[in-house]
């Protein structure tokens, strides 16, 4: 069995070292854990604002030692259409990243990570519009679900066997700021989608704690709020108090768990 809270993934800025690029970026891995794990295959994908930044593919390179495979650009989509499909404020404009790396099989084991160590895993640069800052979002399975199946994989040995190792959280980190993405989600569903004065919202399992929904606009700004009871097993979104359009909607209880969803309110 995997335990939570193994590891966490973060982009951080880092000095510009590319005339042709404006920002740069380091992936990071954390061993959140209390013992050293040791590093095998890896599968990184990243979405971002397509309308201020674009991904200059030549700069991409591996921080990681000759016993891994060359970092692989496996996918760079630029400027995709997805509005209606995900739940990312910039859906009209995505750009799409998948970079792969793996441990070659003549490599013995990977490299050790200790506890509470980070280790830079790649570096990558964008050209950005000046005076603009990108925005950036970890493939994670409650936001991004609908544009891909597999999200940030990390693999581990233990005592010589391959394990997957979970992802506590996805950090995002620029300008010594950082937006946090929980990996624990409430499991749910929400029909029909679209909707036009109802919206229903059943939880898998009734809330074993109080949460909050908020109801916001796909440019953040919040349009409703309420609370849900604990032991509850669904709610309902009344349509009349909703703008007509692309909303995005996120329930947190009070023990940590949350969930983001995307829904179209017809008229």
């Amino acid at each position: 069995m995997v335990v939570s809270g193994q590891v966490a993934v973060s982009l951080t800025e880092v000095p510009a070292t590319n005339q042709m690029a404006s920002k740069c970026y380091e992936i990071m891995l954390t061993n959140l854990g209390n013992t050293d794990i040791s590093l095998a295959g890896q599968n990184y994908r990243l979405y971002y604002d397509s309308e201020i930044a674009m991904l200059s593919e030549s700069t991409l390179k591996s921080k990681l030692p000759a016993q891994y495979t060359s970092l692989k650009l496996v996918q760079h989509h630029f400027d995709v259409d997805a509005s209606g499909f995900g739940v990312l404020p910039y859906d009209a404009h995505l750009g799409f990243v998948n970079i792969a790396t793996d441990l070659n099989l003549a490599a013995s084991e990977g490299i050790s990570i200790p506890s509470v160590k980070t280790l830079s895993i790649a570096s990558m640069c964008f050209d950005v519009k000046e005076g603009k800052i990108p925005s950036f979002t970890w493939a994670q399975e409650d936001l991004t679900h609908t544009y891909a199946t597999a999200f940030v994989e990390i693999a581990k040995f233990e005592s010589n066997i391959l394990k997957k190792a979970a992802i506590k959280e996805y950090r995002i980190e620029q300008n010594k700021l950082s937006n946090i993405q929980h990996g624990d989600v409430l499991d749910l569903k929400y029909f029909p989608n679209p909707f036009t004065d109802r919206l229903t919202i059943t939880f898998n399992e009734n809330l074993t704690s109080e949460a909050t929904y908020v109801v916001r606009d796909v440019f953040g700004t919040e349009i409703l709020k309420n609370k849900i009871p604990q032991g509850s097993k669904d709610f309902v979104l009344n349509g009349s108090q909703l703008p007509n359009g692309a909303l995005l909607i996120e329930i947190k209880s009070t023990d940590g768990q949350v969930s983001v969803m995307k829904a179209i309110k017809l008229k």
